[in-house]
Formats: structure tokens, C-alpha cells, sequence
């Protein structure tokens, strides 16, 4: 976030602000303290589609409510409930590349015999391509 906050301001002629930087800031710092308080560890990969059936449709159902409400909000309000959806969006893009990782590492090209880097790619894909940029550069007030 720190290298992709200074490039897209610069792709947008954007000006960053103090509170751009603190937020970019706070945001890294946060990720460093979560990961120094829970550092990732190993685990078993959730491998059968049973085992995933109630994790998709509950995360889709978040980030399909999240973009509705971004549609019909401004403001501060807007960046709340489009966050709350990319959360879940990346949750799930973690715990599929997770396990795409640990099947390619099993099974080698076997592995793209099975669902998870399909869904991985499909999420990808729907979470890069949910919504159009802006014309121009907003802020929140």
C-alpha cells in the first residue's frame, strides 16, 4: 500500500495529503501488529466442496449487500460498507490460494483438476472487475 498509494497519485495527478499519508501509514502499521500478534501458521486446507459450502455463499452474500449499499450511500459511509466487502472478498481469495497452493504442492498439475484455482481465478476476476473506477479522484470529508 505505501508503493501503490504514491503511484496511483501520481497516474491520477493527485496531490496526497498529511491524512493520506497517516492513514497509509496506520494501515500498514495495523497489518504489522496483527501479523506480530498472529503470525500465520499452518494448517489443513478445507479440501472438500462441503466443507466450503457454507464459507461462498455466505461471503457472497456479504460482498453482493456491501456493493448494493455502496451504490445507494456517500461519503464515509460508502468506504465502510466497500471495505467491509473487499474483506471478505480477499478472505476468501486468501483461503483459496491457500489451498490452490497446497493442492498444486500435493498433486503437482493434478491439482488443476480440482475446483479451488478455478474459484480462485473467478473470484479474483469479480473482485478486480466489481465496480468502475472513478473519473476523477474523491476524498472523504
Amino acid at each position: 500500500m505505501l508503493f501503490a498509494l504514491p503511484m496511483i497519485a501520481v497516474l491520477r495527478r493527485y496531490r496526497l495529503t498529511r491524512g493520506d499519508w497517516i492513514g497509509a501509514f496506520a494501515v500498514a502499521g495495523g497489518l504489522a501488529v496483527f501479523l506480530a500478534v498472529a503470525p500465520p501458521a499452518g494448517g489443513e486446507p478445507a479440501r472438500e466442496p462441503r466443507a466450503w459450502a457454507p464459507v461462498l455463499p455466505a461471503a457472497t452474500a456479504v460482498t453482493a449487500v456491501s456493493v448494493a449499499a455502496a451504490a445507494r450511500t456517500r461519503g464515509v459511509a460508502r468506504v465502510a460498507v466497500l471495505a467491509a466487502g473487499a474483506g471478505v472478498t480477499f478472505g476468501v481469495l486468501d483461503a483459496l490460494a491457500k489451498s490452490s497452493v497446497d493442492l498444486l504442492t500435493d498433486r503437482g498439475p493434478a491439482a488443476l483438476l480440482r475446483w479451488e484455482p478455478y474459484g480462485l481465478l473467478v473470484t479474483a476476476l469479480l473482485g478486480a472487475f466489481s465496480r468502475r473506477p472513478p473519473s476523477a479522484p474523491t476524498r472523504c470529508r
